[in-house]
């Protein structure tokens, strides 16, 4: 049935994940069209995180701001722009006891859908 489905409206509309190499839980996941096969890739990638990797990335836009209200930025030269004080996520608002960082990931620049660096 998905067969003739897929041969109607075209084999990118119905897909699987396979695994593949990457730094980050997102860049882990490739998708193929059904009925092609892929099989994990072997190879050890520098600066990936360990295992196990998160089940769920919040895709939900966060703001960190300082004493004063101030958003928390990261300039050129990675560092901060204000130390950071509350961390907003939705309607939240937590206090920020502790941080490290920022750690910069500047991946796939060379790609047509490079969003910019990213800490």
């Amino acid at each position: 049935m998905i067969t003739r489905v897929q041969a109607l409206a075209g084999p990118e509309f119905f897909v699987t994940p396979f695994q593949k190499g990457g730094r980050g839980s997102t860049d882990c996941v490739g998708w193929v069209p059904v009925g092609e096969r892929r099989y994990a890739e072997e190879r050890v990638w520098s600066a990936a995180l360990p295992a196990p990797l998160p089940a769920i990335v919040d895709t939900e836009d966060v703001k960190i701001t300082d004493a004063q209200g101030n958003a928390v930025t990261i300039a050129a030269t990675m560092q901060l722009s204000h130390e950071p004080e509350r961390f907003h996520y939705g309607r939240d608002t937590y206090a920020v006891v502790s941080w490290a960082g920022p750690w910069p990931v500047d991946d796939a620049w060379w790609r047509d859908e490079y969003s910019g660096m990213r800490a």
